[in-house]
């Protein structure tokens, strides 16, 4: 107990000497000392003390509100979350040597996740506009002054906290959602919130779309089982037509992997399972998949050509068990596995987006509408600047 307060005494004595010093070195680094420095003058003047005392409640939630919105933008730099890594390996993946490219993609996740750092979020405002994912969606007609405002880089669509889905534009519209420091594409209404989802959003969406090679969205890698080749991938998916103008096959595969990528994601994330499947000790997920197929039929996701018939081909397709079949519902998959066999990272991204606008909601209860708006956003940039 004496050490303790002989400490507080050197330290409190010290205080005159080094306050200039400490003011300068907290705002250069824009950490939390400015707010602990801030503080301190005002404990050692016996003038302000007492102003101080009376306002205590308001001060305390003012030092609190600052040391959970921290933007530690040094601290982060150097880090990248493990969709990143996975878009920026420039691993040279090839079905030819599968076994090598998961071995090389587990490792390299490994290591992401192993130096990855807490997060962070910080405040953004912006008007909410419930009707601009809509726009988005569908466009407007009018005015070239009109078509400007409602760009996809100006608008904002209608949002809630990516975890516990409340929505302060219609309970609290005082209250100000904060964005993922690393990506900005999902809010959340407290610091807890954003703990919470973390595990799940750095593994599914939080990536910089500013970080992806403009070449990797102008010109789209040639997946090579699939038989047919399609442009502006995501906002194809915007506009919920992913699936059409492509082969039947190709349908069917990219059904059957983006059920399988969804089953996977809400097990490992969020310890979600389905009663028919394989995650809950079932052979197959056959009788989810077809009650998947229902649901995309229902939001007419599926080609025009799509029918009774189609569907039963689909599911035909998903329960063969022969060895070349990668897209079989009788086995488990994971994200690695798809991009080694699709040789492209950013499909597990287009996959768990059709998901999510299948079942209307992201895996583990993640988010990634925001997500979509922005790849949208830069897919076309990339498309106008390559040309």
């Amino acid at each position: 107990m004496s050490d303790l307060r002989e400490e507080e005494t050197s330290v409190g004595s010290n205080m005159p000497d080094h306050q200039e010093q400490t003011s300068t070195t907290s705002s250069a680094s824009g950490c939390h000392h400015d707010v602990a420095s801030s503080g301190s003058p005002m404990l050692g003047d016996q003038e302000q003390g007492s102003s101080t005392m009376q306002n205590a409640p308001d001060n305390q939630d003012e030092i609190t509100s600052a040391m959970n919105l921290l933007e530690l933008e040094s601290a982060l730099t150097p880090t990248i979350t493990v969709v990143e890594a996975l878009l920026l390996s420039g691993l040279n993946i090839s079905v030819k040597n599968i076994i090598e490219a998961l071995q090389l993609i587990e490792a390299l996740v490994d290591t992401v996740s192993s130096n990855q750092t807490p997060p962070f979020i910080k405040v953004i405002k912006h008007n909410v506009d419930t009707n601009a994912y809509a726009k988005l969606s569908k466009g407007k007609k009018g005015s070239s002054s009109s078509a400007q405002e409602d760009s996809p880089e100006k608008i904002t669509p209608h949002a809630a906290c990516a975890r516990c889905q409340h929505d302060p534009a219609i309970t609290e519209p005082a209250l100000t959602l904060r964005s993922c420091l690393n990506c900005e594409a999902v809010e959340y209404c407290s610091v807890e919130c954003q703990l919470t989802d973390w595990m799940a959003h750095r593994n599914l969406f939080c990536v910089n779309p500013s970080v992806i090679p403009l070449d990797t969205l102008a010109k789209p890698h040639r997946v090579p089982f699939l038989k047919t080749h399609i442009t502006n991938a995501f906002a194809r998916l915007a506009k919920g037509i992913w699936l059409h103008d492509r082969h039947k096959q190709d349908v069917y595969a990219l059904l059957i992997d983006s059920f399988r990528l969804r089953e996977a994601d809400d097990f490992t994330y969020g310890g979600m399972t389905n009663n028919d499947s394989v995650y809950s000790g079932r052979v197959s997920s056959c009788p989810a998949f077809r009650r998947f197929l229902y649901q995309a039929e229902a939001k007419g996701l599926m080609p025009p050509w799509w029918s009774d018939q189609k569907r039963v081909e689909c599911l035909t397709k998903g329960i063969d068990k022969r060895q070349d079949n990668y897209h079989d519902l009788h086995a488990m998959t994971r994200d690695i596995e798809i991009v080694v066999v699709y040789e492209d990272a950013i499909m597990t991204m287009q996959l768990r987006m059709f998901a999510e606008s299948v079942l209307g909601k992201g895996a583990a209860g993640s988010d990634g509408r925001l997500m979509l708006q922005k790849m949208v956003v830069a897919e076309e940039s990339a498309r106008v600047l390559s040309k």
